[in-house]
């Protein structure tokens, strides 16, 4: 496709003439798609728009255009020119990115122009070029000189490791490593290997290595950059420059001042203007002047496309249709022709309609240019899923951990240590038990032990020898098993009720679904998938939905309520708290306006006289969805013809609306909301006893939320606040103690005169607390100052700033879920977790303090956090007396017993857990030269514990050697250990005594009879095995083989 012929006209000539000489000109009269294209029409250049909307909406249109773009964001994190690294070396991966050629363009927020940068001269030899002529000594020393780090083992971009003559790099470009592996001062091997676990992803020649810092800051900005340079509504512009120059306060000293920042600018530039308007910087030599008209949204209605085609080309238009695909372009054809509208081939570009099979996401009405381009997203929406890859989200115990033994049951990992016992050396993780004993656990059995999740408090340690603990796990088992009966019960009960049947599909649900303005997730679009199965069965829906707050839940319910009231049902859709219901009642009333849905509400917000009217309209079916709090469940709402029930929250209704919603639920569908997490084991856990649908995907247009720890000030809350408050947004300050929150709040006030603020906390009646927030959504106040209680499940879009104070005296769970309060939207949002400077952090605040630093997806503290609410979200799902049974035996324990008592009522086979001892005269250890990180050796001690098969210890001995170079003898000896010892336990071996004379299994069972395998064994090898009997049966082989060769002969024996 040929952009330039289609658009061909004396206006585009002028354009490309006035770019190729330099000249300052303005393009009047266009909308955002229309930028999009003439941006693209430059071929390269750097875009500066207004808003981050806007840049959004210009780089979609030009990568649909084919040029490749991104948007880059300014490179300090907002207070004191902190930097956030992973941020900073986003900035520098964009900008070198434009510079070499990967990217033909950048689309910038005003604030980035404040970013002093080197030139572009300097930019570009900054970048380490590694390839064969680059020696040993001389990559470490560019590497150190270019802001690099020297660590044990990279674990974050700007970082390397050298370990003999293998140099491992994280480049700040890159998601997984590079390694360069040298003999000598020559370059052998040059490969991009996993950061996760250093298996080899590709071989390199060579591979340029951006710098970590930027030097030389001087005067230049971006805009000094030999490229075109767009600015849009440059009025604009200076006004949002001017704001942040003001916010910035004291650290205007690290930025370009405002008189400087368009000093360096390029002689290329073009502006996009709606209103005529000069700037001091910007002042053009000529004016285009274009005629547009705002585009409509087909949505699949082909036939008022067709009526406007007809008039487009009666007037004399050239209309160009982006299908998307050429499956789209096909039907779309074919439906024109039916209705005599002709199309013509794509390389005829001067006449008609033409339909083209790319992607081009909006339509671009150019009246002047005589041109209709028709975007894909306005004929259909665009369906494209997003993959997403799930996290594994596990926290494996460290030293100093409580941890819960399969058979001993909660004890504390005081060491890892090695010992040596005849000659074999071996590590063992001490664990402390009640009254101060110790367990000795061999490395090779770490995954017998897991971190003890489940409560706040230390645990009560169990005595050693496992009866105490036996005894506890069957008490739990008991009521874990009496809970499985119950679900089990209810679930076939529900399945046994014959439910209405929905019918399938549908112009008009084709049509709502079509109409979502946003592009699903995977996980959204599967939750859809169960709901709607669910409906057109026939049976009795009660599904639980779980996923945070701003995934899609909301979207989910929709679609369910719209299938259920174009089937002439009836929905209700109950709220704990008013607040939800007017924010849920927001949504539906924009998402249901081009669809005919009968909306009403029942808060205590509505006034008495129109509650009497909306009663009458629900019980005479004048209503179809009606959307409320416990209000709904009044003895006096009497529904025609109620189909669904949707839940949101469920667990934060009192016990006296519980059993009227109990009583509500009978016969009709049901569809739970759940802000809090499940655990994934949770889920399978309960699978076939429970419907549950996860969303763990964040939304696509989700930006990372800034987050950063500093010492508390006044300065740097008055800082926060003006910068948030200059982009319109609110400020979540958290405050947690109820006794001085006023006094706290009068002091902000004298800080900020001009600011509305709002206190909320646990001790003001629920109407009062309701009311705060309800201001705070509809924007009457700009700052909240609240206790930890700041609602979970409210959407706040405009609060984007959040400042915790003394955050080192709140749990990491505590800090996850008020950091979720901020960054729904599409703007970058702050988080400041403050700590007094004047006082000496315990040890275990300083260590939270840590996690949170690296409050990733990736990082240790958010899987500890996630555990802790996974663990609420549990006792939310099986009920709280769950919980304290969870507190006895920890979370994993839990989980184990939960799938256990399914599987027993399923009439499965439940294995018991049995120890195994591993007699084998092998020295069997991590050794530290070998993997320096104590943490590091017991995550993988951890994995090879659990090594059941030959393909997983090949695939884990390649994993290491990629990672750490050969293996010791001391690993491959566990390794092959560790997989014995797995496959012995599957045949109720009890133990396994190997050296140099001796090879025995001594076995369990002595009355019962032996496994067919074991029997089999001893049969086909009957010329080295014999059966004895002493205490226990014992299999002897007769191997004249070495200790290691008798463990891999017994491997290759129980393999099969």
């Amino acid at each position: 496709m040929n952009l330039e012929l289609l658009l061909k006209s004396n206006e585009l000539s002028s354009f490309l003439k006035n770019l190729e000489e330099g000249k300052k000109q303005c393009l009047f009269g266009l909308n955002a798609p229309e930028k999009g294209i003439f941006f693209s029409l430059a071929k390269r250049g750097i875009f500066v728009a207004s808003d981050l909307v806007t840049a959004e909406k210009i780089s979609a249109e030009a990568s649909a255009l084919g040029l490749e773009n991104k948007i880059l964001t300014s490179s300090f994190t907002n207070l004191f020119g902190i930097k956030d690294n992973s941020t900073f070396y986003d900035f520098i991966t964009v900008i070198l990115d434009f510079l070499t050629g990967k990217l033909n363009g950048l689309i910038v927020l005003p604030e980035v122009l404040f970013e002093r940068v080197p030139s572009e001269e300097e930019l570009l030899s900054s970048i380490i070029k590694l390839n064969s002529k680059l020696t040993f000594d001389k990559l470490i020393k560019l590497l150190i000189e270019n802001g690099y780090t020297r660590v044990e083992q990279p674990s974050r971009k700007g970082q390397f490791s050298v370990r003999g003559d293998i140099i491992d790099i994280w480049s700040v470009q890159n998601s997984e490593l590079i390694r360069a592996m040298y003999f000598g001062d020559d370059l052998e091997k040059l490969q991009l290997v996993s950061s996760d676990d250093f298996s080899l992803i590709e071989e390199l020649e060579h591979v340029d290595i951006y710098p970590a810092v930027l030097k030389n800051l001087t005067k230049f900005n971006i805009l000094s950059f030999n490229t075109n340079i767009f600015y849009d509504e440059p009025k604009k512009l200076v006004s949002e420059a001017e704001n942040f120059d003001a916010s910035l306060g004291e650290d205007k000293k690290l930025f370009l001042s405002i008189n400087d920042v368009f000093k360096s600018q390029n002689s290329s530039l073009t502006s996009f203007n709606n209103l005529l308007s000069q700037t001091n910087f910007f002042k053009a030599d000529s004016v285009i002047n274009f005629k547009t008209s705002s585009p409509k949204k087909y949505l699949f209605d082909y036939r008022e496309l067709v009526k406007d085609i007809n008039i487009f080309v009666r007037g004399g238009y050239k209309v160009s249709l982006f299908c998307g695909s050429e499956n789209n372009k096909e039907k779309l054809e074919k439906f024109l022709l039916e209705n005599n509208i002709h199309s013509v081939k794509e390389d005829h570009l001067d006449a008609g309609v033409r339909l083209f099979s790319n992607y081009l996401p909006h339509s671009a009405w150019l009246l002047s240019l005589d041109s209709i381009i028709i975007g894909t997203d306005d004929l259909y929406k665009k369906n494209i899923t997003k993959t997403s890859k799930k996290q594994k989200v596990f926290y494996t115990p460290k030293v100093g951990d409580y941890v819960v033994h399969e058979l001993h049951g909660v004890g504390k990992c005081i060491a890892l240590t090695r010992m040596k016992l005849s000659d074999v050396e071996k590590d063992y993780f001490v664990i402390e038990y009640a009254g101060g004993d110790k367990f000795y656990l061999p490395s090779e059995q770490a995954g017998s032990i897991s971190a003890f999740l489940g409560s706040d408090t230390a645990p009560k340690l169990n005595k050693l020898g496992g009866a105490e603990f036996e005894r506890i796990k069957e008490k739990v088992y008991k009521n874990v098993k009496e809970l499985a009966i119950n679900l089990l019960e209810l679930y076939s009960e529900r399945e046994k009720q014959k439910g209405y049947k929905y019918t399938e599909g549908g112009y008009l649900y084709d049509m709502f679904e079509q109409a979502f303005e946003f592009e699903e997730t995977e996980d959204q679009l599967s939750a859809v998938n169960d709901v709607i199965s669910d409906m057109e069965k026939g049976k009795v829906m009660d599904r639980l939905i779980c996923g945070d707050v701003g995934y899609g839940k909301t979207e989910v319910a929709l679609r369910a309520i719209y299938k259920a009231i174009i089937n002439g049902k009836q929905v209700a859709f109950l709220c704990p708290t008013t607040i939800l219901a007017e924010q849920h009642f927001a949504t539906a009333k924009k998402r249901f306006e081009s669809f005919m849905v009968r909306l009403a509400k029942l808060n205590r917000l509505v006034p008495e006289p129109q509650v009497k009217e909306i009663k009458k309209k629900i019980a005479t079916g004048e209503v179809d969805l009606v959307i409320g709090t416990h209000k709904l469940l009044a003895n006096d709402v009497a529904f025609k013809d109620l189909g669904l029930l949707v839940l949101d929250e469920e667990q934060r209704f009192g016990v006296g609306d519980k059993e009227k919603i109990k009583a509500l639920k009978k016969d009709i569908d049901v569809l739970t909301l759940s802000a809090t997490p499940i655990p994934r084991t949770l889920h399978m856990s309960l699978s076939g006893i429970r419907d549950i649908s996860i969303i763990e995907t964040p939304p696509k247009e989700r930006l990372p939320i800034q987050t950063f720890v500093v010492e508390q000030s006044e300065e740097l809350i008055v800082d926060a606040c003006k910068k948030e408050l200059a982009r319109n947004g609110q400020i979540l300050i958290v405050y947690n103690r109820v006794e001085t929150i006023y006094d706290f709040s009068s002091r902000i006030k004298e800080l900020l005169p001009d600011v509305k603020i709002g206190v909320a906390h646990g001790k003001l009646p629920q109407k009062m607390l309701e009311d705060t927030i309800l201001k705070l959504y509809n924007g009457d106040f700009q700052i909240l100052i609240a206790t930890t209680l700041i609602e979970n499940g409210v959407d706040l879009p405009l609060a984007n700033t959040l400042i915790v104070i003394d955050s080192d005296k709140l749990g990491l769970s505590q800090l996850y879920q008020l950091r979720g309060r901020i960054g729904r939207s599409n703007r970058l949002a702050y988080a400041y977790f403050t700590f007094n400077g004047n006082k000496v952090l315990t040890e275990q605040a300083y260590k939270r303090l840590e996690a949170i630093m690296e409050f990733t997806d990736l990082g240790s503290g958010f899987k500890i956090a996630m555990r802790d609410l996974e663990i609420r979200g549990a006792g939310n799902v099986l009920g709280k007396e769950q919980h304290g049974h969870m507190e006895k035996v920890g979370y994993d324990m839990y989980c184990k017993l939960l799938q256990d008592a399914v599987k027993e009522l399923k009439g499965e086979k439940v294995k018991e857990k049995k120890e195994i001892k591993m007699d084998v005269a092998l020295s069997a250890f991590i050794p530290e030269d070998y993997i320096l990180s104590e943490a590091e050796r017991i995550r993988r001690y951890s994995e090879i514990s659990e090594i059941s098969s030959e393909d997983e210890l090949l695939n884990l001995k390649s994993e290491l050697k990629e990672g750490y170079g050969e293996l010791p003898e001391e690993v491959e000896n566990i390794l092959e250990i560790a997989l014995l010892k797995n496959l012995c336990q599957n045949e109720d071996v009890k133990r396994v005594l190997i050296n140099s004379q001796t090879c025995k299994l001594y076995l369990y069972k002595k009355d019962e009879i032996m496994s067919e395998r074991l029997a089999k064994l001893i049969e086909e090898n009957k010329d080295v095995t014999v059966l004895k009997f002493e205490d226990v049966p014992i299999i002897e082989l007769d191997l004249h083989l070495s200790p290691l060769d008798k463990v891999k002969w017994l491997i290759n024996l129980l393999k099969n």
